[in-house]
């Protein structure tokens, strides 16, 4: 095992919170999720939640490890607390793309190779379930899936709710073949596999993909200028087969980060090089899904340009959390109930008092009523150890 600097819990930090008129008092910080041990550059705070666990990643620099850490929900409720368990899986940016099961037993977070500060490897997906005996410190993934590919399955996968079923894209530059590849939780359960249950050839780029029920959602595009694009398929007995494309009304490449519940789907996007970013939310007409631009935009009004809004979303019924690698922010929008509208001005928005905080709102999760913000690069003297907090909507 690597030498680890163990360091103090994080302090928690009194955050300010701004809201719009449409929700004056709509939210509370409950507390904040502090890692047993932490480590110089180890960018804590990538989360992942179910109702009675959240995992908190922490991807690490190239020139270490990352960790994965498990907290479960106490009965007294969620507040500022200590993992559980600390999951080490020797691999570097685990976590940095991760997924958990509805019942919390189930992680699936990436796995990639490090090579000492020069960059990352081919990456796969670490597939981490609960033991008998409950949550505890693991030095490997139960499973290791898509680990015979090429480089981009562990950065481009989702998992069902139910943790049995892991959907991921490749793109295999030496025979110019792409696909989107379907893994199947086996009888026995999650065992490491390069075979994949269902792999289909795709005529464009993938990149991420959405899970939901039957249905794949796979951003992809054909390359050189052509725009990312949206690309909807059903999986069934027979096979998989495409539904639509999605595309953006205004031009913009859709790109990076691609969400899936019910009958929305939300997914970021550029119109130019400024990288100011916007979410653009499609909903399932009454005749089933087709061919269509978005239903809506959701932006907020004069950000920085290169804030990347967008790069990391959560949905939740009917509410969409919204963060980016450079907002310092973390924005909440709420569907009105007439359904989905363009918009620049969120509900709610959440902004960071911490003197030491570098990029609150850089990763976000949403269940219910419970968000958890993460600020990776937070830390004194920029050590960026990371933190996580909580907050519950009201």
């Amino acid at each position: 095992m690597r030498a680890r600097c163990v360091a103090l819990s994080l302090t928690l930090v009194a955050l300010s919170l701004t809201a719009s008129a449409q929700n004056p008092s709509g939210i509370t910080q409950i507390g904040q999720l502090n890692p047993s041990s932490i480590y110089y550059q180890a960018f804590f705070g990538v989360p992942a939640i179910s109702p009675s666990t959240i995992a908190m990643a922490a991807p690490g620099s190239d020139l270490d490890y990352g960790d994965l850490y498990v907290f479960e929900k106490p009965s007294t409720g969620w507040g500022t607390m200590t993992d559980t368990a600390l999951i080490y899986a020797q691999a570097c940016n685990l976590g940095s793309q991760e997924a958990i099961s509805n019942d919390g037993t189930v992680i699936a977070a990436t796995l990639a190779g490090c090579y000492g500060g020069l960059g990352t490897g081919g990456s796969s997906i670490g597939v981490f379930v609960k033991p008998a005996g409950g949550w505890q410190y693991a030095s490997a993934p139960t499973a290791t899936i898509g680990d015979d590919f090429g480089y981009y399955c562990g950065y481009n996968f989702a998992m069902s709710s139910d943790g049995k079923h892991i959907a991921c894209t490749d793109i295999h530059g030496w025979i110019h073949k792409n696909y989107l590849y379907f893994f199947d939780k086996p009888a026995s359960g999650w065992t490491s596999t390069g075979v994949a249950t269902l792999s289909v050839q795709v005529p464009y780029y993938p990149s991420n993909v959405a899970l939901y029920s039957n249905l794949v959602a796979v951003l992809g595009s054909q390359g050189g200028n052509t725009n990312g694009v949206v690309n909807l398929y059903q999986r069934t007995s027979k096979g998989i087969q495409q539904l639509a494309t999605l595309t953006a009304s205004d031009g913009a490449s859709l790109c990076c980060e691609i969400l899936m519940d019910g009958d929305t789907i939300v997914v970021n996007g550029y119109l130019n090089s400024i990288w100011s970013g916007a979410a653009y939310v499609f909903s399932k007409p009454s005749t089933g899904w087709a061919n269509a631009t978005e239903t809506a935009q959701l932006t907020v009004a004069s950000l920085p340009n290169y804030t990347y809004f967008g790069r990391t979303m959560s949905l939740s019924n009917n509410a969409v959390l919204i963060g980016g690698n450079a907002t310092n922010a973390a924005y909440i929008f709420l569907r009105p109930g007439t359904g989905w509208q363009t918009t620049s001005t969120p509900n709610i928005t959440l902004l960071s008092n911490d003197p030491n905080q570098q990029s609150f709102g850089d990763a976000v999760a949403m269940l219910g009523n419970i968000l958890v913000i993460g600020d990776l690069g937070e830390g004194a003297n920029y050590n960026q150890n990371g933190a996580a907090y909580i907050y519950e909507l009201q």
